[in-house]
């Protein structure tokens, strides 16, 4: 584990810098009035992703991580339900989603070609993030660390991340503005090669071809997996939701500020997001081994670890909000100081709040984890689209803040009546515990 954290800190270092650098271009090709609808597409085709996922991905992790490389029948049934993923699931909910978004361009008046276009896009989007998603989630389970850690966090974890930047910095220093679509085409095309290499890597670890029935392989994997679907697509969208309510209920400019705001707010979260996944096979392996204390100092050991790192992210967010939006995406975009000063202070709660999540998928209670996390996004909604319509997007970002604060805490609460385990950062963390343990 100490290796695959130092690891991970060298990747997730890329990562960031590859998802600053892309919205950095991104929002200097777009302007204000056009990355907000970037914002909105990439958000979209990454929950998409998750519900094409149908939360094979977490509990094939979950799965892996304990299973002996010697049990083929194990591996078959693995690997016949990562086949139903991304031979059925993923390509419907993609022609679906694209089908929409080609339909709502084509309403607003850009013309058949430019929606068929667009639709084909985010069709691409869902299929490429739940590719690297299931793949990443693979390769952390069957213990190849430095690998699946180059395919997790920001904008698809370091590899893709750092893909994205060099093209679409590419872009800037070519163009100085550019089309939603040339931004998405280059987009998708940093998909590519990290996840044919994932995919690869895993199936010959798995071997020869499995097979099965396979009508009766997704209904089992969708009965089976349901509530992990359900938790993890409620956490991106409960994440997303306020950026949708100012697409509907605000102008473009707005919708540009606040989304610029949201997404450099979420680098404050980001190291409790990805150590989360670092972490996810030693906890399944604690849990399975029924070790209290152990499962204890490990996921303290994690919390205060994120929380060193976010602090990272949190001063200058706090102290500079105006200059660090403006340094990241340019001129005009400073206006949203006082929004990213609110969600920054909101994403503090979900890092102090810890690993809960993680933790109480790995247990098996990713039902409990769903029903609060749905709640959160009805009742986001709800006063959302009140403060948005009256106040604008501070009231907004201050809906947004108050409600996943009450929910990260409700969470870890609820963990530790459920499972008896402190999820809070520690002040004397025992970070030597992670010597001992696999990564």
């Amino acid at each position: 584990m100490f290796h695959a954290s130092g690891w991970f800190a060298a990747s997730y270092g890329f990562a960031i810098a590859g998802y600053l650098l892309t919205n950095a271009a991104a929002s200097r090709l777009l302007g204000k009035n056009d990355f907000g609808y970037f914002a909105l597409t990439t958000s979209a085709a990454l929950i998409l992703g998750q519900v094409g996922l149908a939360g094979w991905h977490r509990a094939g992790l979950r799965e892996a991580a304990t299973i002996d490389l010697g049990d083929q029948p194990g591996l078959d049934e693995l690997q016949l339900g990562s086949r139903m993923v991304y031979s059925i699931l993923l390509p419907a909910v993609a022609f679906v989603s694209g089908s929409i978004s080609c339909a709502l361009f084509v309403a607003q008046g850009r013309g058949v070609g430019v929606g068929f276009l667009f639709g084909v896009q985010v069709g691409l989007l869902v299929v490429a993030n739940g590719h690297q998603k299931l793949w990443a989630s693979f390769l952390r389970g069957f213990g190849f660390i430095r690998f699946a850690s180059l395919l997790e966090g920001a904008s698809g974890g370091a590899l893709i991340g750092m893909l994205q930047s060099f093209l679409l910095v590419a872009l800037v220093l070519v163009t100085r503005h550019a089309s939603l679509q040339l931004v998405l085409t280059c987009m998708i095309a940093s998909y590519l090669a990290p996840v044919i290499a994932a995919k690869r890597r895993v199936e010959r670890l798995w071997g020869r071809p499995s097979r099965g029935p396979r009508a009766v392989g997704l209904r089992t994997l969708i009965a089976r997996n349901w509530r992990v679907a359900s938790a993890q697509v409620a956490a991106f969208t409960a994440v997303n939701v306020e950026v949708w309510i100012a697409g509907v209920v605000l102008s473009a400019t707005q919708l540009s500020e606040y989304s610029a705001a949201q997404r450099l707010a979420f680098t404050v979260a980001i190291p409790l997001t990805v150590l989360q996944v670092v972490f996810t096979p030693a906890l399944a392996r604690e849990i399975a081994r029924g070790s209290q204390s152990r499962l204890q100092e490990l996921v303290r050991a994690g919390a205060t670890s994120a929380a060193v790192l976010s602090g990272v992210f949190l001063v200058p967010v706090l102290i500079f909000p105006e200059r660090t939006l403006t340094l990241v995406f340019g001129h005009g975009f400073g206006s949203g100081a006082t929004i990213l000063f609110i969600l920054a202070l909101g994403s503090v709660t979900n890092v102090l709040t810890g690993m809960c999540s993680a933790l109480m998928v790995m247990a098996g209670s990713e039902g409990i984890l769903a029903r609060i996390q749905w709640l959160s996004i009805a009742l986001r909604l709800v006063l959302g689209i009140v403060a948005a319509q009256l106040l604008g997007t501070v009231a907004l970002a201050i809906s947004a803040a108050a409600v996943s604060s009450l929910a990260w805490a409700w969470l870890a609460v609820y963990t530790y009546r459920r499972l008896g385990i402190t999820t809070l950062p520690s002040l004397r963390p025992h970070l030597r515990l992670l010597r001992r343990l696999d990564g």
